[in-house]
């Protein structure tokens, strides 16, 4: 919600304190996004395809780096910047909601590897006696 609000910000005030709350309202939404959508990524996999899911997560944020532009140039003319951002608040607002429904209104089993553990093998980190 905290990169949409920055959207919104940055939509709607022009002025240069304007631009600087929509970079911090973006810069810690867009953290926060990335960092919660791969451990969702990660979490609901089987331990053997967490290298596959986070390749995955990857490569679909490289191609939405890469399209994004193309498609926001081409809706940039009907729109002007001030309308572009206003319409990717609403992308990001609806795609939580669609978020909520696939993922988040219900508690999966996750791939039997404890956050604290992931990629160590310590007797500490796994649990395991010493």
């Amino acid at each position: 919600m905290c990169f949409a609000a920055g959207l919104v910000v940055l939509s709607l005030w022009s002025a240069p304190g304007g631009f600087v709350t929509a970079a911090i309202l973006c810069a810690l939404g867009f953290g926060a996004l990335m960092t919660s959508l791969q451990s969702v990524a990660v979490s609901i996999v089987p331990r053997e395809k967490v290298g596959t899911a986070t390749s995955t997560f990857f490569l679909m944020l490289d191609a939405g780096v890469g399209v994004g532009p193309i498609v926001l140039g081409a809706l940039l003319p009907a729109t002007g910047y001030s309308g572009m951002y206003l319409a990717l608040s609403g992308v990001m607002v609806a795609l939580l909601g669609f978020y909520w429904l696939v993922h988040g209104r219900k508690s999966r089993p996750t791939s039997g590897v404890p956050l604290s553990g992931r990629g160590s093998t310590s007797p500490v980190a796994t649990g395991a006696p010493r």
